[in-house]
């Protein structure tokens, strides 16, 4: 099979990461171009492959690497050991009174490679850095939270708190992610504000329902807006009174900060301004996000314009990260040889796509 699968990936392009079993052999793919994590661990003898390394650490494995892009990892016995019957069969590893117990061989690696088809690269999406990866784990390579706590201080390096008040504030301002993806890129951006000597703090404002799911992947408007009401409360305590800025990590309909901002207004802060740890979300991805029409997006609704943007949620500010601080931050924190996707902010697909047809009609073609 694993001829089959080489010759597959010569024929098929865009994002996958593949796993797949047989009698014998375990198969990890990951596409030439890099678009989605794949990792390797080990635990004890057993090699385990995963999406994200957080699944490593909930069963004590060791990260050992990536699969690069491009890479066909086979794991299974040698062909020396498959005449023992316990090497296929884990049940005989428990062992009788006159026979030990782990009897099985350790399974080996052999790895393949195919490289990007000609005119394109590698391409890691660095959507998964801002948004989708869990900060626990290691992705590409690097440590989610370390990236976007990059993010937050570039962030804040591009829009710090005296240019985005209105007024001299009277309380300090403070600062608070929209839990849980953007903790760490606002804890960034109050941490770089400080060091640059502007008065701030850093505070829980929002409170998440963890039993709801993500907001902006639900499939239709309706039940968007009804997992908002249910997914935030506000601590309206740490808010009544102060200037606040709230730190997202995207705004892809603006459904769920619309409503959020309802809900932070009716706790009566003096100003509210809400920041973005990446740059405005302005073109579909074909590469398995699920915001495929361009025009449901937020900032081509309103024409890229922040301030129209800032007036549709309720709030007296919005501002973006820049798509060259985007790139500077993510590449400052993690000096991988492998470049990024950001065709969801710049347009720039790194494997062509029919931008005229829908996400379905492009994964027929």
């Amino acid at each position: 099979p694993v001829e089959q699968v080489l010759d597959a990936m010569k024929q098929i392009e865009g994002a996958y990461c593949l796993l797949i079993q047989t009698d014998r052999q375990i198969i990890a793919v990951r596409d030439p171009n890099g678009f989605r994590p794949l990792a390797l661990g080990k635990l004890g003898d057993a090699w385990i492959v995963a999406s994200e390394t957080c699944a490593f650490d909930i069963i004590g494995a060791e990260y050992v690497r990536d699969v690069e892009p491009g890479e066909v990892i086979v794991i299974e016995y040698a062909e020396s050991d498959l005449d023992t019957e316990s090497a296929l069969n884990p049940e005989n590893d428990l062992g009788t009174e006159n026979e030990p117990t782990n009897t099985r061989k350790t399974p080996v690696l052999t790895s393949y490679h195919i490289n990007p088809k000609a005119g394109t690269n590698t391409s890691q999406c660095i959507f998964e850095y801002v948004y989708f990866s869990r900060p626990d784990s290691r992705v590409f390579g690097e440590n989610v939270d370390k990236i976007r706590r990059a993010l937050g201080k570039q962030l804040a390096n591009e829009h710090p708190l005296p240019d985005i008040l209105l007024n001299k504030p009277a309380k300090r301002p403070i600062i608070f992610s929209v839990p849980d993806s953007s903790n760490t890129a606002a804890l960034g951006y109050a941490q770089q504000n400080q060091n640059l000597g502007h008065d701030c703090k850093y505070e829980i404002g929002l409170i998440r329902n963890h039993y709801v799911g993500r907001t902006f992947i639900s499939p239709g408007q309706r039940s968007r807006e009804q997992k908002v009401r249910t997914k935030f409360n506000v601590v309206k305590g740490v808010i009544e009174g102060r200037p606040v800025i709230v730190v997202d990590d995207s705004i892809v309909r603006g459904t769920t900060s619309k409503y959020l901002i309802r809900m932070i207004r009716a706790a009566k802060p003096t100003e509210i301004h809400f920041l973005v740890s990446s740059p405005p979300i302005t073109h579909p991805c074909f590469y398995g996000m699920d915001f495929p029409s361009p025009e449901e997006l937020i900032a081509n609704r309103f024409g890229r314009d922040p301030e129209k943007i800032a007036a549709e949620i309720g709030v007296d500010s919005v501002r973006y990260l820049s798509p060259s601080g985007l790139l500077e931050a993510v590449q400052s924190a993690n000096r991988s040889p492998h470049g990024y996707c950001t065709a969801c902010f710049t347009g720039q697909y790194p494997v062509p796509v029919e931008t005229m047809m829908d996400k379905e009609e492009n994964e027929l073609v």
